[in-house]
């Protein structure tokens, strides 16, 4: 799953790192890291951490980070992490985890049902068809942890109220984040060395193939007592490396340790010694099983310590391969603001944080990625006894059944309903209609009641009179009445003197009002040159109830009156 920005935080006894990835149009960028003190007492010998007060840390780091990302990908470094290479058959994916399951309890690698894992398929040897075994095998990468202690983690997430994404072992992560020399080169060894042990993992072609992981780890090369030192060559000598391991009758020929020089009071020279035989058997051994890689790889070494430069120039010198420190700073873009804190050895320290927090961004899609915070997911399947069966297929029948009645029912009660509210809906438009039509009938007869009380006024003499007060010589326009009486004229006539004789005429009627003129405009046209006029009458009070004499000017039809 992609995400335009995440942070990637490392959680371990002494410090708390984060690093923030934000990914934009132009690409993915570095934009921030930092770090806190683990606060005292949160975190136990066996790794387990104490969520409360280290969430309040991760809160308040991922606020210095970037107050706005609230997707977080928590790595596990320094507890107690199992990790193998196993074979297994060529199953589907989907039945991985069950065979996994199995294995793991055969051989108890973690408690039986309190255990979180996660794999990832490593490709098949370049000799994988041309070898003639009775039984083809798959090879899974195997990672997990008690089930207590990645829900701890899950945990301080959940107190720092942010989003997990992830909790990924920090090796992994360190693989992503050098993902871009990974695929540069046809084959690339990358040792890991942090407080806890050392994983080494070689890539061919930018594909993971090859995993081991050595119980020896940077408080083992420090300068000890000699018999701590003894003890630490003695466990350098057991390689947890599963079925990539070395064969038990390999001949093992440790290397002679380097001529004491400087950092004698320094560093443990014998385990370093041991440790980097273990390393060169494995580039060995990888390079005889896998023509392909070529006669010699490159080494890089990316270390979870104060003094790295220093303790990776004391391990070079007991390594046979060229090597080099792994530095994300020269493949990934990084903000100014981050790129003033990663400065000498502290580049070296946001490898593990930086490389959590690439997990879902653009170009790191094709990386190695496994997720602790899944948990157990295997379901057992289990074998009912027949009586069992028997009475749990009754039971089953018998609520199929009632779910047959009551759905019966349900849909009887609802066809019911539907009908009624049909039936309802079909009278209530029967009624809107009838009522529809009442209220036409009483507004018609409310009008031939206002139209019958206001027949005290002779309107056809009125308008007769009117109509017959208009010379030949002019013509009514339009010619209305209001509710009030007041009869409004409007006209058109050759001159003045016409519209003269209107208004004296009409003036003449007992049963009007004098006539008054409202507007009078002249109009020239083309061919014509006339006059517009408007006049307003009204009737008299009292109105008389006898007809209207006919006026004495000319009278005769009018030119166009309305």
């Amino acid at each position: 799953m992609k995400h335009r920005a995440s942070i990637g935080i490392e959680i371990s006894a002494h410090e708390v790192r984060g690093a923030c990835i934000r990914s934009s149009a132009g690409g993915i960028q570095l934009t921030a890291v930092g770090s806190i003190p683990t606060p005292p007492h949160s975190v136990d010998s066996e790794g387990m951490l104490e969520a409360q007060v280290i969430g309040a840390a991760v809160r308040h780091l991922c606020a210095q980070l970037d107050p706005k990302v609230n997707q977080v990908v928590v790595g596990i470094t320094g507890c107690n992490l199992v990790a193998r290479v196993m074979e297994i058959p060529p199953v589907p994916d989907p039945e991985v985890r069950s065979v996994l399951r199995g294995e793991m309890d055969h051989y108890r690698i973690l408690p039986a049902g309190q255990s979180a894992f996660d794999f990832y398929r490593l490709p098949d040897p370049p000799n994988h068809e041309s070898e003639e075994s009775e039984e083809a095998v798959s090879r899974v990468l195997l990672m997990g942890a008690e089930e207590r202690l990645v829900a701890s983690y899950r945990a301080v997430v959940d107190a720092s109220s942010l989003n997990l994404v992830a909790v990924e072992p920090g090796a992994i992560a360190v693989l992503r984040a050098l993902y871009p020399m990974v695929t540069s080169e046809d084959a690339m060894a990358t040792v890991i060395l942090s407080a806890s042990g050392t994983d080494i993992l070689i890539t061919h072609e930018g594909a993971l193939q090859f995993y081991r992981r050595v119980d020896t780890g940077v408080p083992e090369l420090r300068s000890q007592s000699l018999a701590a030192e003894t003890a630490a060559g003695q466990g350098n000598k057991r390689a947890l490396g599963g079925p990539l391991s070395l064969a038990d009758d390999e001949e093992y020929v440790e290397e002679e340790a380097a001529s004491p020089g400087q950092s004698d009071e320094l560093f443990n020279r014998q385990a370093i010694s041991l440790l980097m035989t273990e390393v060169q058997r494995s580039i060995d051994y990888y390079l005889r099983e896998y023509p392909t890689a070529g006669e010699r790889m490159i080494v890089r070494f990316a270390i979870d310590a104060p003094d790295a430069p220093d303790l990776f120039g004391v391990m070079t010198q007991y390594l046979r391969s060229s090597a080099e420190m792994a530095s994300v700073v020269d493949t990934l873009p990084v903000a100014p603001e981050a790129a003033a804190i990663l400065l000498g050895d502290d580049a070296f320290r946001y490898t593990t944080a930086i490389g959590l927090g690439l997990r879902g961004h653009s170009g790191y899609e094709h990386a190695p990625m496994l997720d602790l915070g899944i948990g157990d997911r295997v379901i057992v399947e289990r074998r009912l006894a027949p009586r069992v069966m028997m009475a749990s297929m009754s039971a089953s029948g018998l609520i199929l059944a009632g779910t047959m009645i009551a759905a019966l029912i349900v849909g009887g009660n609802i066809n019911r309903a539907d009908r009624t509210f049909k039936q309802t809906k079909t009278e209530l438009t029967t009624l809107t209609q009838e009522t529809a039509a009442k209220v036409s009938v009483l507004d018609r007869q409310k009008n031939l009641t206002t139209a019958i009380l206001k027949r005290d006024k002779p309107l056809r003499q009125a308008i007769e009179y009117v109509s017959a007060s208009v010379s030949r010589n002019a013509s009514l326009t339009s010619l209305a009445i209001d509710q009030s009486g007041a009869i409004f004229l409007s006209g058109e006539a050759f001159a003045p003197k016409t519209v003269a004789d209107i208004m004296d005429t009409i003036n003449l009627s007992p049963t009007l009002d004098p006539i008054r003129l409202s507007n009078l405009q002249r109009v020239e046209t083309d061919k014509l040159v006339g006059i517009k006029f408007d006049l307003q009458t009204a009737f008299a009070q009292p109105v008389a109830t006898t007809a209207a004499p006919k006026p004495a000017g000319p009278t005769g039809a009018t030119q166009g009156g309305s």
